[in-house]
């Protein structure tokens, strides 16, 4: 039977170099280790001599394969032996694994938990400041409530008393200032300042301000001689403003014209629009609209009868009579005119009675 040794041992490995006591052993290892092939007959013939099988040989031969059997066993083992702890290392890989992941997180856990109960404390010492300054506050909060009569938000009657005096001097700029705007589209600065003032004195007004008795005679002469009046809606004063410089303008003349009426609406719409409201029917768009519109034709209407007043005047006396006219800027109220006939006694006619005269069916 042929038998062939060819182990997967490397060719330069030292294993093979055991000290026996022969070189034929030796030999015939050595070639079995370099993966020669070696036959039982070559071996006996190895060990045969003249006559016969040769003990020494025989010994050598036989010595160096129980060695190397010997060292073949104990490789075995000793990787039998690493396999076993390689196999053991990688089944417990997974458990160590999850070990070092859990101290990780543990670890991670640990910190983060220091850092919040860190937090906590810093928290509850705060709150407890808090509560504390929360119950100081509210022992003591009664005296936040203690104010000088100076230092609410409200308009005291002194200085209501020089707003509407403030109203009464600065009537005849916001009313040229009004005109300007209407005709000309600019120069509106002084009429929004008027209208500022006059809501002030509105909320003066509804804060009960008025309901001191000099306070309330102090705005009824104002009103009288001044026909300043005040609502507590910006659209009501706007319109008030716009009336009085309507119906006194010098410029009524200009009304005459579609084109400038259509103008002059559109310029005081755009003032009054943005106050108008669709909840109220006398302060919608359209109410607004209507307003305007009646304010020019009683305007042009008192232009008329103006210059037809003057007419008619001047036809009772048959032309021999001469006219003074006392204008008060937009205030045709308190405006005279001093009619002097020149054989009858002078006399003095308001604004509006030769408007009346002129606009009448008398002859």
């Amino acid at each position: 039977m042929n038998v062939s040794f060819n182990p997967a041992i490397s060719t330069n490995s030292k294993q093979n170099n055991i000290q026996f006591k022969g070189v034929r052993g030796d030999k015939i290892v050595g070639d079995i280790i370099r993966g020669a092939e070696v036959k039982p007959d070559s071996v006996i013939k190895e060990i045969k001599g003249t006559f016969g099988i040769k003990t020494d040989k025989a010994t050598d031969i036989l010595e160096s394969f129980i060695e190397k059997i010997k060292t073949l066993f104990k490789e075995k083992t000793d990787y039998s032996k690493r396999l076993n702890e390689a196999e053991e290392k990688i089944r417990e890989f997974p458990r160590e694994k999850q070990n070092a992941v859990r101290t990780a997180e543990d670890e991670l856990r640990k910190y983060y938990q220091s850092i919040i109960d860190s937090k906590n404390r810093k928290l509850t010492e705060r709150e407890k400041e808090l509560q504390e300054a929360k119950d100081f506050a509210a022992k003591y909060e009664p005296m936040t409530k203690v104010k000088s009569i100076n230092e609410i938000d409200v308009i005291m009657p002194e200085r209501a008393k020089e707003i509407l005096n403030e109203v009464i001097e600065n009537k005849v700029p916001a009313y040229k200032s009004m005109e300007n705007f209407l005709f000309e589209g600019k120069g509106q600065e002084e009429a929004l300042k008027q209208l500022n003032r006059i809501m002030e004195l509105s909320k003066a007004q509804i804060d009960g301000i008025f309901n001191i008795p000099e306070m309330s005679n102090l705005l009824n002469t104002a009103q009288r001689e001044h026909h300043i009046y005040i609502s507590n809606e910006p659209l009501f004063n706007m319109q008030n403003i716009i009336e009085r410089t309507l119906s006194n303008t010098k410029k009524a003349d200009y009304l005459e014209s579609k084109t400038i009426r259509e103008q002059v609406k559109k310029n005081a719409m755009a003032l009054l629009t943005p106050h108008a409201n669709n909840k109220y029917a006398n302060t919608t768009v359209e109410a607004v609209e209507r307003y305007i519109d009646k304010t020019i034709n009683k305007t042009i209407e008192f232009s008329r009868g103006f210059a037809k007043g003057i007419e008619k005047i001047k036809k009772d006396f048959k032309g021999k009579v001469e006219f003074e006219f006392q204008e008060v800027p937009y205030d045709k109220n308190n405006s005279k005119v001093l009619v002097k006939p020149a054989d009858k006694k002078e006399y003095i006619t308001s604004f509006y009675e030769v408007a009346d005269y002129g606009n009448s069916n008398w002859a």
